[in-house]
């Protein structure tokens, strides 16, 4: 995949400047992600040639859908780390965490401590895209009392905040920080979620970026959006802490 750029195409999109992807789908198997061992390589590569320097991957929990758990992601991240050091020098430049649907069990695993979470104090949450979880707000109180930061992915992609946008600064303003998707500005999932996205960009609320990659087609549409537009300047007003996570 990574020979059908040339370097000149490979220089102009980098996102050197992100360092860290903290949303992703590679590990093979656990959910709707990659598939199986060569995919998740081949999906890293590119994103390594990108400009990113390590990856934060984030397999769904969601019960009765995905019932992963941090021993399981862990031992499958084991086992793709094996395959990437055979073929590459140098270490495994991957790290893992969830992303957590925020349903009616999801209280029970903040209980245990027992999560999933990116440098040990980020919980990456996410919702339906049919309908607001009902206990999001408690949920977001509940992480924060057991000393973790909550942070929602892709807020844009939630249509049900339409008429309801500065819902999101309400979120902030309760600690839950928010990550959004590079392709939710490329229009990738549809105009409504590109607009949600640029408004959230426009009053600088972003936390976090992420590819939020499942497949090639993710990687190969985000490639193409980066042709058109310097990806480092759309966000230059948001306070981006992609970078910081290296050093949390």
């Amino acid at each position: 995949m990574i020979s059908i750029f040339n370097k000149r195409k490979q220089k102009k999109c980098n996102l050197e400047w992100l360092a860290v992807d903290m949303h992703s789908h590679l590990l093979p198997g656990l959910d709707d992600g990659c598939k199986n061992t060569d995919e998740a390589i081949k999906n890293m590569e590119v994103l390594f040639s990108l400009g990113y320097s390590h990856l934060i991957t984030t397999p769904h929990i969601f019960t009765g859908i995905y019932n992963n758990n941090p021993q399981g992601i862990s031992d499958r991240a084991k086992v793709l780390g094996i395959e990437w050091c055979a073929r590459h020098s140098g270490h495994f430049p991957l790290t893992v965490a969830a992303e957590y649907m925020v349903d009616t069990t999801f209280s029970d695993m903040i209980s245990t401590r027992g999560l999933c979470s990116m440098c040990g104090k980020y919980v990456l949450i996410e919702m339906s895209y049919f309908a607001e979880s009902a206990n999001l707000t408690q949920v977001i109180f509940e992480l924060q009392l057991a000393g973790f930061i909550p942070v929602l992915a892709h807020p844009e992609r939630y249509i049900y905040y339409k008429n309801n946008r500065q819902f999101f600064r309400r979120l902030k303003e309760m600690g839950c920080l928010l990550q959004c998707n590079l392709l939710s500005f490329s229009g990738y999932y549809g105009s409504a979620i590109q607009q949600a996205a640029f408004y959230i960009s426009g009053q600088r609320l972003i936390d976090f970026l992420g590819t939020d990659v499942h497949n090639s087609n993710h990687i190969e549409r985000l490639i193409h959006y980066m042709h058109q537009v310097d990806i480092q300047q759309l966000f230059g007003k948001n306070d981006i802490k992609n970078s910081t996570l290296l050093v949390a």
